[in-house]
């Protein structure tokens, strides 16, 4: 007979969960809202992602979610600019090899707590001015 956890050995489970704030931006007509879902962030909380393309292009927005580890391969130079009353820091890397380049934009939201306040936008082939202009109406 093969042995079950007990459910003394079994971890807690929150009794309820929480999901980061909603983001409500509103972008240009060419970007099509194609994805968002709520990802676990662990410890009850989920976090907010989003995805929108254009033919040539994708913008990602998530919250709680560091999305910085799913791209450790590359080499990013970084900087960190002013966006509204966030210290932004902007990533820049080709992407995956190819001709496409990545621009990823990473903050502290002030009005949210952690780890519902780690914002990132990440956009593949779009203008850094544009990026930065959708990350300046989410900021706030």
């Amino acid at each position: 007979m093969v042995a079950r956890p007990s459910d003394v050995t079994r971890p807690d489970r929150p009794a309820t969960y929480e999901s980061c704030g909603d983001v409500d931006v509103v972008l240009p007509a060419r970007w099509q809202l194609v994805d968002r879902s709520l990802p676990n962030l662990g410890g009850g909380v989920h976090g907010r992602a989003y995805r929108w393309d254009t033919s040539t292009s994708r913008l990602e927005l998530s919250v709680g979610v560091d999305v910085l580890e799913l791209y450790e391969d590359l080499d990013f130079d970084v900087e960190t600019i002013e966006v509204g009353s966030a210290h932004v820091q902007v990533s820049r890397a080709g992407a995956f090899g190819t001709s496409d380049h990545l621009i990823v934009l990473t903050w502290t939201q002030s009005d949210q707590v952690a780890p519902c306040s780690n914002y990132t936008l990440a956009g593949t082939n779009v203008d850094e001015a544009e990026l930065v202009s959708i990350a300046r109406k989410v900021v706030g």
